[in-house]
């Protein structure tokens, strides 16, 4: 992943965590303290984990296949893309932790 892909990519993860952040402003319990903590987290390991599942992605079906069907421009695209951001959020502290150790190996390897 490079430096562009990041920056990128980056919007939706901080603009989850902004919403986050807003929704539960002057309420200090911890249980909302936890919350704000991962949604933080999930915001800066967004662009890897969606990086890695395109890569998962890809590696199994081909770009082609992304631009028909549901997947053309219009109300189901919509939906989909949406659902695709949240599920990306929801699991971005797992696989952006897996993707970040995959960046570290091939760095690694390649000194």
């Amino acid at each position: 992943m490079t430096r562009k892909y990041y920056i990128h990519n980056m919007f939706w993860g901080y603009f989850m965590a902004a919403c986050i952040l807003y929704a539960s402003y002057g309420d200090d319990e911890p249980k909302i303290i936890a919350l704000r903590i991962f949604g933080l987290a999930s915001a800066i390991l967004f662009p890897f984990s969606r990086f890695l599942i395109e890569k998962a992605a890809l590696r199994y079906t081909k770009k082609e296949f992304w631009k028909t069907g549901f997947f053309k421009d219009g109300v189901p695209k919509t939906y989909l893309m949406t659902l695709y951001f949240i599920f990306i959020f929801m699991t971005s502290i797992p696989i952006g932790v897996l993707s970040v150790c995959f960046e570290i190996k091939n760095v690694t390897a390649k000194i």
